[in-house]
């Protein structure tokens, strides 16, 4: 490769030839591609090249990161780690992402308004992966047609998902709770306190 980046053209047309048929996808390790050099798409280069050079996950990060978004408490998680998310406040989503979303084992704890006026596809209020709780204590809403919480996981393994609702308000939670397949001991539990 030369110090002149590929266009998206060419490096589309040296893995794709003339056909647009869908290809495996390569992979690299981007830990592997800093610490040891092993870069055989020659990505680092790439990206050097567009002058974002990546010697680290902060650097990825940065390059999506937007000067007119704001962050509260933001701090990156490793993979692997169970999460905790506590709200007390408004967290409001708008567009076509989830407005909580974590993955394994989040626990989701609504003291305060967690809601989606989105109604594209995948704009739950809430989205988490397997083992995961929600308990929501206040307002969970979404747009009609998205899920107010949605447990996901990969193909068809059982999400193994507890939603609690102890909300006092009539409307407490308005929307779909996806709790996805159940296998064996592994089943989504629904527990709903409103009297």
């Amino acid at each position: 490769m030369t110090d002149r980046p590929e266009t998206l053209k060419a490096l589309l047309a040296r893995f794709c030839g003339n056909s647009y048929e869908p290809r495996d996808a390569p992979s690299v390790s981007r830990a592997d591609a800093i610490r040891q050099g092993d870069d055989p798409l020659n990505l680092l280069q790439y990206m050097a090249g567009l002058g974002m050079p990546v010697a680290g996950l902060d650097d990825l990060l940065a390059i999506n990161a937007d000067d007119g978004e704001e962050e509260i408490a933001a701090s990156r998680v490793a993979e692997g780690i169970a999460v905790t998310v506590a709200s007390g406040g408004n967290v409001n989503g708008s567009t076509a992402v989830p407005a909580v979303q974590y993955g394994d084992y989040a626990k989701i704890i609504n003291n305060g308004t967690i809601s989606s006026s989105s109604a594209t596809s995948g704009a739950a209020a809430i989205q988490v992966g397997i083992n995961s709780t929600v308990t929501n204590n206040g307002t969970l809403t979404a747009a009609a047609g998205t899920p107010a919480v949605a447990f996901v996981a990969t193909g068809n393994t059982s999400t193994n998902g507890t939603f609690k609702n102890l909300g006092t308000a009539p409307t407490a939670v308005v929307g779909n709770i996806l709790l996805g397949y159940n296998s064996g001991a592994n089943v989504g539990t629904v527990i709903n306190a409103f009297n």
